[in-house]
C-alpha cells in the first residue's frame, strides 16, 4: 500500500514538471459555465497526437511544437465532440455543445473516452437530464427503464433487504450476489464482502449520466463482470453552485439531494449528499396480513465530499471521501418475548484517490486507489405455519459483518496512429471480512444456543490488455485478453454450543487456503454507419 501511494505521488510530481505549451486555451458549455475533466487532443497529418486534460477551471495547455495543420479534439461526458484546426501556438476558447444521442462520449465499454457511436458493444446512457428529471425516489429504479435491468428480488431498493439487491442484466445471475460489476467513476461499487449493490448510496442530484454495457465484459473489467458493467459518473465541480432536489409523499415520507461545488483556480471542490426517512408502509396484502406483519422502514443518510487538483494542464489528482448509514425495518416482528423487530443496519464509510496524466509519449495514465469499511448488522426471523396464518414469528438469527477492504487500479492508454489504439491495465483488491452469528433457541428465539463465526481473506488481481483498430471510419475491431489471479486464506468456520462451549457436529475449524488464475479473451468487430438518419430503429 505505501508503495503504490509513493508511486503515484512520484507520478504527479513528475508529470508536472513537464509542462511548456504553445496551445492553450479554456473549455465551456453553451452556458459559459467551465467544463472540467475534458480530454484535448491534438491529432496530424501523420497520426501523431498529444493529449491533455481541462482542470477544475476549464483550463488546458499543451506541449510546444504544435505542428502547422493539426486539428484540435475536445472531449467531455454528455457533449458533442468538437474539431478544431489549428496552426501552431494559439490561444482558444471553445464551446461544446450537449451531444446528440451517438455523440455522447462513453468511457466504460473500452475504458477509454470514445463517442457512443463508435462504440462496439451494447451500451444505454441515462444523461443528466433524464436523472433530473426523473420521478425515482432511488437509483435503481431510474435503472429500470433499461428493459434488459432488474434486481434479485426485483423489488425497490427503497424496501428491498440489501442482501437482495444484487444486480442481474439480461436474466444473467439473478442472486444476491450480483454477476454484474458496478462503479462509480470507475471505482468498485458493489459490497466487498456479499457483492450486492446499496443504491440508497447513490444521490442522483449529483450525477453527470450512467453508462450501462449490458453483456458480458470480463475480459476488460475482470470476473465481476460476467453479466455487465454499470458506471455512475459524478458531476464535475462548477463555480458557485447549489442544487437542491426535495421529494415528499404520504406516509411521513420525505427525501431530499443535494449537490454543490466551486472552483478555486487548480483547485475544485465538490459537496453531495442524500437523506431519506419514512413512516413506513406495509407490504403484506391486507387478506393476508397477520399479528406479526408491520410496516416497513427506511432511513439513510449519504454524504459524499471530493477535491479535484490539477497543478498543470497535463495531470489532474483527486480524493474523494464517503459516509453512508442505512436502518431498515423489515416489516416483522416476533410474537415471543422479548418482541424484536426484523431489523438490518449499515455503516459504510469510503476513502478513494487517484491521478490521471498525459505523459511526454502522449500516452494516458490513470491510477487510483480505494478503501472500504463496511459494517453490517441485521437479525432473520422464522415464521412457521400456524392458524390463523402469520400469527407466530421467533428469532432465528443475529448477524454482525464488519469487512474492510483496499484495491487499486492502474490504466494506461497509447494512440498508437489515428487508427489505432493500445490499452493495458491492472488492478488488485483485498477483502477480509467475517461474520459472527448467534443461532437463537427453538421454539421461543429468546435465548443464544449456538456461536459461528466464518471469514477469511481473499486477494484478487487481473491484468488486461486490449487492441482497437478502424480499417476504415464506419468499421471498429477489439481485441481483448485478461488474465485474474485469485487467492482465499485464513478461512475458518467455527461453531460452538453456546451452553457447554464445546464445538458442534457444524464446526469446520481452519480451512485450507485456495486459489486459481483464469484466462479470458474477447474480439468484436462492428460496423458504425455515419449517416445518423440511417440509424433510426437500429
Amino acid at each position: 500500500m505505501r508503495t503504490l501511494v509513493t508511486f503515484l505521488f512520484s507520478l504527479t510530481l513528475a508529470v508536472s514538471a513537464y509542462a511548456q505549451g504553445a496551445v492553450r486555451g479554456v473549455v465551456r458549455d453553451s452556458t459559459g459555465g467551465v467544463v472540467s475533466g475534458a480530454a484535448i487532443l491534438i491529432r496530424t497529418a501523420s497520426g501523431v497526437e498529444q493529449q491533455a486534460l481541462t482542470g477544475p477551471d476549464g483550463r488546458f495547455e499543451l506541449a510546444g511544437g504544435v505542428p502547422s495543420a493539426a486539428t484540435l479534439v475536445v472531449r467531455a461526458g454528455g457533449f458533442a465532440e468538437t474539431t478544431q484546426a489549428i496552426n501552431g501556438a494559439a490561444e482558444l476558447e471553445i464551446v461544446l455543445q450537449p451531444a446528440t444521442l451517438f455523440e455522447s462520449v462513453t468511457v466504460t465499454p473500452s475504458r477509454t473516452e470514445q463517442r457512443l457511436g463508435d462504440v462496439a458493444a451494447s451500451v444505454d446512457v441515462i444523461d443528466s437530464e433524464t436523472l433530473r428529471h426523473s420521478p425515482a425516489v432511488v437509483s435503481d429504479d431510474v435503472l429500470r427503464m433499461i428493459p434488459t435491468f432488474s434486481l434479485f428480488r426485483r423489488t425497490s431498493s427503497m424496501s428491498a433487504h440489501p442482501t437482495a439487491q444484487g444486480v442481474s442484466l439480461r436474466s444473467i445471475g439473478p442472486s444476491g450476489v450480483s454477476r454484474s460489476l458496478v462503479l462509480i467513476d470507475g471505482v468498485p461499487f458493489n459490497d466487498p464482502f456479499g457483492g450486492w449493490v446499496y443504491w440508497t448510496r447513490v444521490p442522483i442530484e449529483s450525477l453527470d449520466r450512467i453508462e450501462l454495457i449490458d453483456g458480458a465484459s470480463s475480459s476488460v473489467w475482470g470476473n465481476y463482470a460476467l453479466g455487465g458493467v454499470i458506471n455512475i459518473v459524478t458531476e464535475r465541480p462548477k463555480p458557485r453552485t447549489f442544487e437542491v432536489r426535495t421529494q415528499a409523499g404520504s406516509r411521513d415520507t420525505w427525501k431530499a439531494d443535494f449537490f454543490g461545488s466551486d472552483v478555486w483556480g487548480k483547485v475544485g471542490v465538490s459537496l453531495d449528499g442524500s437523506f431519506l426517512d419514512t413512516g413506513g408502509f406495509p407490504q403484506v396484502h391486507p387478506d393476508e396480513r397477520g399479528t406479526i406483519d408491520t410496516k416497513a422502514q427506511v432511513q439513510y443518510q449519504n454524504i459524499g465530499l471530493k477535491v479535484d487538483y490539477s497543478p498543470n494542464e497535463r495531470v489532474s489528482t483527486f480524493v474523494r471521501g464517503g459516509y453512508f448509514r442505512e436502518e431498515r425495518d423489515n416489516a416483522k416482528v416476533t410474537t415471543f418475548e422479548p418482541i424484536t423487530p426484523e431489523v438490518n443496519d449499515t455503516l459504510w464509510k469510503s476513502l478513494s484517490g487517484g491521478v490521471r496524466a498525459s505523459l511526454p509519449d502522449q500516452s494516458d495514465l490513470q491510477a487510483s486507489v480505494f478503501l472500504d469499511f463496511d459494517t453490517f448488522d441485521s437479525n432473520f426471523m422464522a415464521v412457521p405455519v400456524a392458524i390463523p396464518p402469520r400469527s407466530v414469528a421467533r428469532l432465528t438469527t443475529v448477524q454482525h459483518v464488519p469487512t474492510d477492504a483496499v484495491g487499486a487500479i492502474v490504466q494506461w492508454s497509447k494512440p498508437i496512429s489515428t487508427r489505432h489504439l493500445l490499452s493495458a491495465g491492472t488492478d488488485f483488491r483485498r477483502v477480509e471480512g467475517a461474520s459472527y452469528e448467534n443461532g437463537m433457541s427453538f421454539p421461543t428465539g429468546a435465548t443464544v444456543t449456538t456461536i459461528r463465526e466464518g471469514g477469511g481473506t481473499q486477494l484478487s488481481s487481473g491484468t488486461f490488455v486490449q487492441a482497437q483498430y478502424w480499417p476504415v471510419s464506419n468499421l471498429s475491431i477489439t481485441g481483448s485478453g485478461r488474465i485474474d489471479y485469485w487467492r482465499n486464506y485464513d478461512a475458518r468456520y467455527y461453531e460452538t454450543s453456546a451452553i457447554t462451549g464445546l464445538p458442534t457436529v457444524n464446526n469446520l475449524g481452519d480451512l485450507s487456503d485456495k486459489d486459481d488464475e483464469l484466462q479470458s479473451n474477447a474480439e468484436d468487430a462492428e460496423s458504425r454507419i455515419s449517416d445518423l438518419e440511417s440509424r433510426v430503429g437500429y
